[in-house]
């Protein structure tokens, strides 16, 4: 499969249905996402006034947060039912992509779950090597660069 023909399908797919598609990425991820974000930062010189408590500030992120990754989920529930659409040569509706996402609700916020911190986890970590200089994706490779004893320790039998 070449790259002109993905890019031609996506390209397709967007355009397909592009009203659809802007109206889901706007009302399901960029709207809640700012209005969430508004909120938040709204919070934070209340937090340093001292009329907020810090328990109350995290408890206001982290219901950003889970309010944010429901509203992601179903924004990608619902583009993924346009996309779908489009490939079979239909046209998607705004209501038939909704529906679509919200009857999928919980298995999409499952896989939200399970994915999401392995992706922090991985984007964390590509960022510490990079940090470090480390180009290598290698546990050995990694924790030898360390030259703490134990993981010299644990390695060196494993390297003979």
């Amino acid at each position: 499969m070449s790259i002109g023909r993905v890019l031609n399908t996506a390209f397709g797919a967007i355009f397909g249905n592009l009203f659809v598609m802007l109206g889901i990425a706007f009302l399901f991820a960029g709207l809640p996402q700012g209005v969430i974000s508004y909120f938040q930062r709204s919070v934070a010189p209340q937090v340093a006034a001292g009329s907020i408590s810090l328990s109350q500030y995290f408890a206001v992120v982290i219901l950003g947060a889970l309010l944010n990754m429901v509203f992601n989920v179903l924004a990608q529930g619902a583009l993924v039912r346009a996309t779908i659409a489009s490939s079979h040569g239909e046209r998607a509706t705004f209501g038939e992509c909704l529906s679509t996402a919200l009857g999928r609700l919980l298995p999409l916020l499952g896989q939200g779950i399970v994915s999401g911190p392995s992706i922090s986890n991985y984007v964390v970590s590509k960022r510490d090597r990079k940090a470090r200089g480390s180009t290598r994706f290698s546990l050995r490779g990694d924790f030898m660069q360390d030259r703490s004893p134990h993981c010299v320790h644990l390695f060196a039998a494993h390297s003979s």
